[in-house]
C-alpha cells in the first residue's frame, strides 16, 4: 500500500484497522510481503516481551492473531532469500517457509515469556 492509497490514511489514524485488514486479505497479500512482516516480528522479539509482560491479556490477541494466521497459510509455501541478501547457501537454494517462521516466531515470543521475570 502507498501512501497515495486512499486506505493508507485510515491506517494512519486509526491503527487498530490495521490487523483485521491483514487477516481478511491474507490470501491476496504477497508471499514475500508476508514473510518480511513475520521476520520483523520475528527480529522485535523483545518489544513484544516487554508489551506482553506488563499486561498478559494483551497474549490472548497475540495468540489469536497467529491462530488465524496459522488457518490461512499455506505450510508448503517458502520464499526465495536470495531476495534478502542472505550468503547461506543452503538457505539461498531452498528458501524459508513461511509456515515454519510463523511456528517459530510465536514459539519463541512464549518461552522467553515464560522467562521473564514479571518484576
Amino acid at each position: 500500500m502507498s501512501k497515495s492509497d486512499p486506505e493508507y490514511k485510515n491506517f494512519k489514524e486509526a491503527y487498530d484497522r490495521i490487523v483485521p485488514y491483514f487477516q481478511d486479505r491474507f490470501q491476496y497479500i504477497a508471499d514475500d510481503l508476508i514473510f518480511e512482516v513475520f521476520q520483523e516480528m520475528n527480529d522485535r522479539q523483545p518489544e513484544f516481551i516487554n508489551v506482553l509482560s506488563k499486561n498478559m491479556l494483551d497474549i490472548c490477541e497475540l495468540v489469536r492473531f497467529f491462530a488465524k494466521c496459522f488457518k490461512k497459510a499455506n505450510p508448503v509455501v517458502t520464499v526465495s532469500a536470495q531476495n534478502k541478501g542472505e550468503d547461506d547457501k543452503t538457505t539461498r537454494n531452498s528458501g524459508r517457509n513461511i509456515f515454519n517462521l510463523m511456528v517459530e516466531t510465536l514459539s519463541q515470543i512464549g518461552n522467553k515469556l515464560l522467562n521473564t521475570d514479571p518484576l
